[in-house]
């Protein structure tokens, strides 16, 4: 309970997911092939094992093959990749200034004293810190 005397409470929670999807059995080979390592290495047949053992089903990303193969230094260990990844960012993502959650702020008329908060670039660790930070502004704001 916060000192707007409430309890805060998940009333829904969405997903959204990348278009690219990859089994998980499938994704020793994806990775094997894109980052052209020996299909041979013992390194595989271990990297097997932990997505075996991982309980990941799918893999979405917004990287495919042909990304990749476009820009080959995203899969060479300390290659210079900050303007293909940025590329990639803006059209893939679409990432945008003034930001999506402005923009939609405004679409909705959400009133300017409304707390909200950003969560840009913490891929799947987003959804733990955007629950934590939705339950102290609720639990402490009343009405919120």
């Amino acid at each position: 309970m916060g000192s707007s005397g409430g309890v805060a409470v998940v009333l829904a929670i969405g997903t959204a997911n990348p278009p690219y999807c990859v089994n998980q059995v499938d994704y020793p080979d994806f990775y094997f092939r894109i980052t052209k390592t020996d299909p041979n290495s013992p390194l595989k047949d271990k990297f097997r094992r932990i997505c075996e053992k991982s309980g990941i089903k799918k893999r979405y990303m917004h990287l495919t093959e042909d990304i990749i193969n476009q820009n080959p230094n995203l899969v060479i260990y300390k290659a210079p990749s900050f303007d293909a990844r940025r590329e990639i960012l803006v059209t893939q993502v679409r990432i945008d200034m003034p930001t999506a959650d402005h923009k939609l702020a405004n679409l909705i008329g959400l009133k300017s004293s409304v707390q909200r908060f950003m969560i840009y670039q913490q891929g799947c660790f987003a959804a733990g810190t955007a629950l934590r930070l939705t339950k102290d502004l609720a639990g402490n704001n009343a009405g919120a």
